[in-house]
């Protein structure tokens, strides 16, 4: 069976490259710092910076998560460490979005209630224990 990876990894595709590993984690690093260290005196700007640097570590430990070798496996503690849920936690849960990916009863990434229903709660009522959720409708 052929590998369709084979011409991506020729390609150099797939190497790490130690410059941009720093780029990235000083992003995430410096964001978490700034909003730290402003938290006191500009409590909504360290509001938006801690949440930048959360998002970016989000994505961040995904990639860590996903990928192999000895950075990785080194990395895969930083969803941990500045978002506050195990890796172990959040493969299980992702590996289960790849399964079902998109599928309504199965995958947890688009099940979001009682925030945010992606139909409305009748039609969701025998999957979703709470009958008091709150419903805020989506403008598209």
């Amino acid at each position: 069976m052929p590998n369709a990876a084979l011409p991506y990894q020729k390609d150099g595709w797939f190497e790490r490259d130690p410059v941009q590993e720093a780029l990235s984690l000083a992003q995430v690093m410096g964001l978490c710092a700034a909003g730290t260290c402003t938290a006191d005196s500009h409590p909504v700007v360290a509001t938006v910076l801690l949440a930048l640097g959360m998002q970016q570590a989000g994505w961040l430990g995904h990639d860590y998560l996903h990928g192999r070798g000895w950075w990785c496996e080194k990395m895969n503690v930083l969803g941990t460490l500045i978002n506050g849920h195990s890796g172990y936690w959040w493969s299980q849960k992702h590996s289960m979005h790849h399964v079902f990916t998109n599928q309504y009863d199965m995958d947890e990434d688009i099940t979001q209630e009682p925030f945010f229903f992606l139909e409305h709660p009748g039609k969701t009522a025998g999957q979703n224990e709470r009958s008091d959720a709150c419903v805020v409708p989506c403008l598209n």
